[in-house]
């Protein structure tokens, strides 16, 4: 009856090579169609097995066809949808994933533009600042204050005699002392010079008057010169002790408060000699703080700027590292997601291997189609006198499929129908995600088209300083000063065009290719009962023998189930009862039509009437019960079978049952 099973290491072979290429399709490549053509063809064309064991081996050949269907069938369809699944993300998905980049890219480049727009104007306002911290040096105070230190140069050459005198001297009554020695000594001095220079005036007068008057009289007229008591000094000025005193000048604390004066300029020169000015100019692109700065000059001078609370290169390049890193994230997930997707491949081999093994295996695996010699056995009976199954009762019918009849079956159609939802659920989330991404790329080419300006600054800063004086605080003025005599200019033009976005815009070929996939789906699902019907006409070709025991089986497993169908109306019939909940009462459009025949009939045609049993609702002739019990409606084919007789509206259950018999 079966075919041997030694060929099954052939087929094992084969699809084993078919794996390994699958593999390298599923490392190498992304998923798409040609790769996948190109891992189920080449194997079977170039190796020599798999021809062989079709050669050989009835078990392949069934085998190698029921791949081929499978690919055509519910397996195949998931195929197509993984491969839609791959477009989808390497379409739309990563497109929207680049346009979003270029939206993180047109975020940060702006904010760097703006941010050195506003830079560039308060540089122009603090230039005159920066230049003086620049020009500063660590001898800053020194020089200005050299100045300082000079005044006791005089002073120390006054008292002492030289510059540095400080191991001349050591108490201050010997400062005092040694100082009114020293005007002692010039006082008398410049006595002595003013009695010399008397006594020259004299002479030369003497002289004069001796040239010019006549010898007679210049005797009697230019004696008086020659006496020297005129140049006396006591005559002019007193004693010289007197007059050359100097307790009157210098004070009795002279000598303490210039010990003061030497301690204390001292000090100060110690001190200035180890002076250091420390300061530090903020570096306006790594200090966080500077943009508050900028914040408080630009209100104080009226001007718009943004208050950000990090600097803005640094702000941008936090962006797009985290955009870089959920990006990634993204793309390993993608990456993921196909690689998964692949592997729906090996489903449709698996698929097949399971059909092939369970046709052979289990009898009554999806044993439902009534075809030719389903025919002839019931045909053989009724010529034999016996109880046929054919006609298929309404309630038998959702449950077979009858090869002979084109149209689907209602449980080929439901099941149609189910997967057609959530096909069209699928079709309308891809839909969305080319809408989106549309949406987004023509956003942002209208952003690149329309949002180009430029940016234009003008501005002058001029800040002279003139410090009028030459004295001390004048000089300290001028040296502390003269680094913010600046002339500043502004002038720049800027352009956002290299900020504005680059859209990517999705291939034409990859929205056509979607749609294309689904356009298969949507046929290989119409034809999903041809095809799930050539699967059993391929096994049945290649083995006649298990198809007729399987036809013999289902033919049995029918009669058997005849037998027991008056008992299968009556539940149906209940279970009718149960869910409807009749009563002695109809309801209120079916009272009308009893009660008003003549006024509501046209209700009738509105509200189709369906068997209490089948449910059927077709436009052939029903049977009323018209008991007060029930107002049951029965089809022909259940009134029929229930020996026209309303089983609850009979009075004995079991002459009701005996009535209502079918015919055997």
């Amino acid at each position: 009856m079966l075919q041997p099973t030694t060929d099954r290491p052939m087929g094992c072979f084969a699809v084993l090579r078919i794996k390994v290429r699958f593999h390298a399709w599923l490392l190498d490549e992304s998923l798409s169609t040609k790769p996948l053509l190109r891992c189920v063809l080449c194997p079977m064309r170039r190796c020599a097995f798999p021809r062989l064991g079709c050669a050989l081996s009835t078990q392949f050949r069934c085998f190698s066809l029921l791949c081929l269907v499978a690919f055509l069938g519910k397996a195949g369809r998931g195929l197509l949808k993984a491969v839609v699944f791959s477009c989808v993300l390497t379409g739309p998905i990563n497109n929207i994933c680049l346009n979003a980049g270029e939206v993180v890219r047109l975020f940060t480049c702006s904010a760097v533009l703006i941010y050195n727009l506003n830079l560039a104007r308060v540089d122009l306002m603090t230039k005159p600042f920066q230049v003086a911290l620049n020009i500063s040096k660590d001898h800053f105070i020194r020089e200005e204050f050299e100045v300082l230190t000079n005044i006791t140069e005089p002073i120390k050459l006054e008292v002492e005699g030289v510059v540095d005198g400080r191991m001349k001297r050591e108490t201050a009554a010997d400062y005092r002392e040694s100082y009114k020695r020293k005007l002692d000594a010039r006082c008398r001095a410049q006595l002595d010079h003013v009695l010399k220079r008397c006594k020259e005036a004299l002479k030369e007068v003497y002289d004069e008057c001796h040239r010019v008057l006549p010898i007679l009289v210049r005797s009697m007229l230019c004696w008086p010169l020659k006496i020297d008591n005129i140049c006396s000094t006591e005559q002019l000025f007193g004693k010289r002790q007197n007059v050359c005193s100097p307790e009157r000048v210098v004070y009795s604390r002279f000598g303490e408060d210039y010990m003061n004066l030497k301690r204390s300029e001292r000090s100060f020169v110690e001190d200035l000699m180890q002076v250091q000015i420390t300061f530090e100019i903020f570096d306006k692109e790594h200090h966080e703080g500077y943009l508050w700065v900028i914040l408080v000059i630009c209100l104080l001078f009226g001007m718009l700027t943004f208050s950000l609370s990090r600097q803005a290169q640094e702000t941008s390049r936090v962006v797009v590292l985290q955009f870089e890193q959920e990006k990634e994230k993204i793309d390993l997930t993608v990456f993921v997601l196909e690689k998964m997707f692949a592997f729906v491949f090996i489903r449709v081999i698996v698929r097949a291997m399971v059909y092939h093994q369970n046709y052979l295996k289990k009898i009554d695996f999806q044993n439902h189609y009534i075809g030719k010699h389903f025919l002839r056995i019931d045909s053989r009976r009724k010529q034999a006198g016996k109880v046929g199954v054919l006609p298929l009762r309404y309630l038998e019918s959702p449950h077979y499929v009858d090869l002979h009849l084109v149209e689907c079956s209602r449980t080929e159609l439901k099941s149609i129908l189910s997967y057609s939802i959530s096909l069209i659920f699928m079709i309308i989330a891809v839909t969305f995600f080319l809408l989106v991404d549309n949406v987004f790329y023509k956003t942002l080419n209208i952003v690149a088209k329309n949002a180009q300006v430029e940016f234009e600054q003008q501005g002058y800063h001029d800040v002279n300083i003139t410090v009028i004086g030459s004295g001390l605080i004048a000089k300290m003025l001028r040296l502390s000063l003269e680094g913010f005599e600046t002339q500043a200019r502004l002038n720049t033009t800027s352009s956002i065009d290299q900020c504005l976005p680059n859209p990517s815009k999705l291939s034409s070929w990859i929205i056509v290719k979607i749609y294309l996939l689904f356009l298969a789906i949507v046929i290989l699902t119409c034809y999903e009962a041809i095809i799930n019907r050539l699967r059993r006409f391929i096994c049945a070709r290649f083995y006649p023998k298990r198809e007729k025991q399987r036809v013999l089986y289902l033919y049995n497993q029918l009669l058997r189930r005849r037998k027991g169908y008056f008992k299968l109306l009556l539940d149906r019939m209940l279970q009718t009862l149960r869910r409807r909940k009749y009563s002695a009462r109809l309801d209120f459009l079916n009272r009308l039509v009893f009660y008003y025949p003549t006024c509501f009939l046209w209700i009738k045609l509105l509200h189709r009437k369906s068997c209490s049993i089948c449910e059927v609702k077709k436009p052939k002739r029903f049977h009323d019960c018209i008991s007060y019990k029930c107002f049951l409606t029965y089809c022909d084919e259940c009134w029929h079978d229930l020996g026209e007789t309303c089983p609850i509206c009979a009075e004995d259950s079991n002459l009701a049952h005996e009535n209502c018999a079918p015919d055997h």
